[in-house]
């Protein structure tokens, strides 16, 4: 009866920018002004949240950007956001495999352990526990999975919910026969229709020939 009653009960209405300033924290890990988050110092990132909010019916969110600008920190709020509030299996790429490794140990990791919104959400990392490692944690509900453009297999794997292609620029241009991992990786959200979410962000190259 008790879990029939949680399947039933609905989502909250909290759209990821309030969710953001109320929950979320810096690191000092991640950011020279570890503490609270508040959109207000960037405010440009708040249509966006709203966007990628369960409430919005935009289905894919794409920003061109300036470098350093707080965009990655943005698509751990939607990660995190997304885990704490509407759960559902979500997929980072950034370039490389190591990029994403890197993300995960050192700005994922801490994130986590300094939101207690997402204390027994996120099971703490455990060497022999292969629910949370550095390239896969789950929850209940969902689960994220950190890859790399790099990693063609990966574009194969399970269907996503939440899609987020960091760094898109830096992706590799193909993945042996099977094409743009980016365009592979869009596929894996096709299950989901108009309840999915992609995010993607970049720092332009060179004209032309930028992804983004």
């Amino acid at each position: 009866f008790n879990a029939a009653s949680r399947g039933l009960k609905p989502d909250p209405y909290i759209n990821l920018k309030d969710w953001a300033n109320q929950y979320f924290r810096l690191t000092k890990e991640a950011s020279v002004e570890p503490g609270r988050y508040r959109t207000s110092r960037t405010p440009y990132v708040e249509e966006i949240l709203m966007e990628l909010s369960p409430q919005s019916d935009t289905s894919e969110v794409v920003v061109i950007k300036p470098t350093q600008s707080g965009f990655t920190t943005l698509a751990n709020i939607f990660l995190f956001g997304t885990a704490h509030l509407y759960p559902g299996p979500a997929m980072m790429a950034m370039p490389t495999d190591d990029m994403a490794k890197k993300h995960s140990k050192k700005k994922v990791a801490p994130s986590i352990r300094a939101i207690p919104a997402l204390d027994g959400v996120i099971a703490k990392a455990k060497s022999r526990d292969s629910g949370n490692t550095l390239l896969l944690k789950e929850f209940p509900g969902g689960s994220w999975t950190f890859t790399g453009s790099n990693s063609p297999a990966s574009a194969r794997s399970d269907s996503v919910r939440y899609l987020i292609l960091d760094d898109y620029d830096g992706f590799i241009q193909e993945a042996g026969d099977e094409g743009a991992p980016g365009d592979l990786l869009k596929k894996r959200t096709d299950a989901f229709g108009n309840k999915k979410k992609i995010y993607i962000n970049s720092t332009p190259t060179v004209r032309g020939s930028s992804h983004i």
